[in-house]
This record gives C-alpha cells, structure tokens and sequence, in this order.
C-alpha cells in the first residue's frame, strides 16, 4: 500500500473501503503541516477542532493545540478514535475505571507521525499541550 499524503487521498481511501480496513490505511498516512495548514485555527489558551470531512462512517478533525491547552477526561461515545500527530508534541494521558474513580493507566508521548488509539473499552483519555 502506497503511503497517504494528502487530506484527499485519505478522504478518498476511507470513502472507498470498509471500516475494518480503516487501521491499516491510517498506518499509511503520511500528513505534512503544509498540507493541513488551510484548515487550521487556534485559539488563545485553548484547542481548537476543525472538521475536514464527515460521513455516516468517519469524521476527520484537524485539532490545533495552544500552549497548556488540555482536553476534558473523555471516553468516544462507542466510536472508535486515532490520532495522528502532524506537527508538534503533545501528551496523551490513559485512564482506566477502578470502581467509582479513575486511575492513570498510560502517558504517550505524540510527536510527527506517530498514530495512536482509543475506545470505550480500552478506557478514557485526555490530550494535552505541555
């Protein structure tokens, strides 16, 4: 499979297979900043979620990051979610349920190109710029 450039390209590809095959296609992305920059739109102390594209099937989300900016503890509604960090570093903290609390489970460190997961039955995450 030939890597993923554009925000095009991995519109087409998702439009065109099935979800089962989503995983696989997004180990091939290879987004650059110029190609996102037309999206994109900050917000002082804040992140910003930009939609790219929305089916009955995905929605892509160009997220900017400010400086300490920092998501709600959150699960995906039953969806499945991946990241993949375009430009920049920013943390993903893992949580896991432990009764009626929350424990810390993972911190992962997203830098350029690096893709990750999550799902409700994997737990809850938050993703923050230190």
């Amino acid at each position: 499979m030939k890597p993923i450039r554009t925000l095009t390209e991995l519109t087409k590809a998702l439009n065109s297979n099935p979800k089962s095959v989503y995983p696989r296609l997004l180990k091939e992305l290879q987004l650059e900043v110029k190609e996102m920059i037309k999206w994109s739109t900050w917000k002082k102390g804040d992140y910003t979620r930009n939609c790219l594209a929305r089916t009955s099937d995905f929605e892509l989300i160009l997220l900017c990051w400010d400086k300490n900016s920092i998501t709600p503890i959150h699960d995906h509604g039953g969806e499945d979610c991946w990241v993949y960090q375009v430009d920049g570093e920013v943390e993903e903290i893992r949580y896991l349920k432990q009764k009626e609390s929350l424990r810390e489970d993972k911190r992962i460190l997203l830098q350029p190109g690096k893709l990750t997961f999550m799902n409700d039955q994997m737990g809850y995450h938050i993703i923050q710029n230190t």
